[in-house]
């Protein structure tokens, strides 16, 4: 399970330091894809392949399917982190989200998401402002007995 945040910062040949926290969890075998709301997204290699065959069970005859797929698969990366534990961004994949220097990684339960700090920030603190009328707005939270 990954919890928490992480400020680290893209080198000059756009590497980043995956936090040891989550090394673990992630062994020597990951995948980096596309996220959203603006980030990358860090899966196991379980967690990506049993994406892969949920989403390669949609119908290829609906247009969504095949853009989703396309998207999530077009530029995923399979990561091999180096001995310091970092892994290669690639370019595109940076632009994409607009990662600059600094970066904050997000362990979000079964994902790890990679923002760009100012996106982050603006994020953050836009939702969390917002965070018991999200909460209400929910048909149920976790914990919640069925009444």
């Amino acid at each position: 399970m990954f919890l928490g945040q992480f400020h680290v910062n893209l080198d000059s040949k756009g590497r980043l330091v995956v936090p040891a926290k989550f090394r673990d969890e992630l062994q020597d075998n990951f995948y980096l894809a596309h996220g959203f709301d603006g980030n990358l997204a860090i899966y196991t290699a379980a967690k990506f392949e049993a994406m892969l065959m949920q989403v390669s069970q949609m119908p290829i005859t609906k247009k969504k399917s095949r853009d989703y797929f396309r998207v999530l698969t077009a530029r995923s990366v399979q990561c091999v982190p180096d001995k310091a534990g970092r892994i290669n961004i690639p370019d595109e994949l940076a632009k994409e989200v607009g990662l600059k220097k600094e970066c904050v990684v997000v362990g979000v339960f079964d994902r790890i998401e990679i923002w760009d700090k100012d996106n982050w920030d603006n994020y953050y603190n836009d939702t969390a402002a917002n965070f018991e009328a999200i909460a209400e707005s929910l048909d149920r939270l976790p914990g919640e007995e069925d009444e």
